[in-house]
């Protein structure tokens, strides 16, 4: 955040900001060349990797010591800029830091007994018996979870498992706990993905819980129609027509275009402005050119088998 001429008004505070920059950079130099643009993502990406371990450095809020909990917010972006820079970044760092990601979140973070996808959880997976412990995220488990989807799917396409990871076969648990994900988080009263909830059904300590956000429902497209284009599974494919029908009657400005953001509980929206702190020009077209290129994939898979059917 600048004044107008540029100046900062905020400090630096965490490194997800960082994030962006370093594939928006990594994308521009890929679009044009430019020599100076690779330096500077492949240099912001380093740094990224130097400050992993504590992102917020000294603006940290939570004393480690006395409740040290893993967060799915950093191995989904790792996980995201392995794939964005994999053309400008080294192989075996890339390598390493898909592995690491992608086993944090499948063997951590993912809870096969339990049937949910817990936002933070203590080193060795378990749960504590705290707020944070019990927190669900449906909007970030669903982006997480066709993050690393579109990864597994990928590499068991060319012969290429990843190493370490908990299941042999991750890909149906990955669609397993896209659909728990789906079913704990649809508010059943008035549609949408609720932003928070607490697994044991205890109010959240987030006020904002129950609100509908925009981006949340972005990445649900992206996850249902991906797992449906894998699959064929049709429950995948209500689930993308559920969501896409409620998107379009409540995010959408019928007169001046774009989505609103923040919803309430009942769909109405809660802030007009289109743009803000957290809202930028990324989730939304983000999900809208990831959903064409499936639904374009889909529409090719179907005349290959019309093909090699003879009708």
């Amino acid at each position: 955040m600048t004044t107008r001429e540029g100046r900062p008004l905020v400090e630096p505070y965490n490194i997800f900001s960082d994030c962006f920059a370093a594939v928006a950079f990594g994308e521009y130099h890929r679009a044009t060349g430019d020599a100076e643009a690779r330096t500077i993502a492949l240099e912001t990406y380093g740094r990224i990797q130097g400050r992993k371990e504590n992102p917020k450095g000294r603006f940290a809020k939570q004393i480690a010591a006395g409740r040290s909990l893993k967060a799915m917010a950093l191995p989904m972006i790792q996980l995201w800029m392995a794939e964005e820079l994999a053309r400008l970044i080294d192989e075996d760092m890339r390598e390493r830091v898909t592995e690491e990601s992608i086993r944090q979140v499948v063997d951590l973070h993912i809870d096969p007994e339990r049937k949910a996808v817990f936002e933070r959880v203590a080193a060795d997976g378990s749960h504590p018996a705290c707020m944070e412990g019990r927190l669900l995220t449906p909007g970030h488990a669903l982006e997480v979870l066709w993050f690393v989807l579109r990864v597994v799917s990928a590499r068991e396409e060319e012969s290429a498992p990843l190493a370490g990871v908990r299941s042999a076969g991750p890909i149906d648990l990955l669609i397993q706990a896209i659909l728990w994900t789906a079913e704990r988080g649809w508010d059943r009263k008035h549609g949408g993905f609720f932003y928070y909830l607490d697994f044991e059904g205890y109010p959240p300590d987030k006020l904002e819980w129950d609100m509908k956000l925009w981006w949340v429902h972005a990445e649900a497209l992206c996850a249902f129609l991906l797992g449906y284009r894998l699959t064929g599974r049709l429950e995948l494919f209500e689930w993308f027509r559920r969501t896409n029908e409620y998107v379009w009657s409540h995010f959408d400005d019928p007169d001046y275009g774009e989505w609103f953001g923040y919803l309430h509980r009942s769909g109405e929206a809660s802030v007009v402005l289109k743009g803000g702190k957290w809202k930028g020009f990324f989730h939304l077209p983000r999900a809208l050119l990831v959903c064409l290129k499936l639904f374009d994939e889909l529409v090719a898979d179907a005349a290959a088998r019309g093909n090699s059917d003879g009708s």
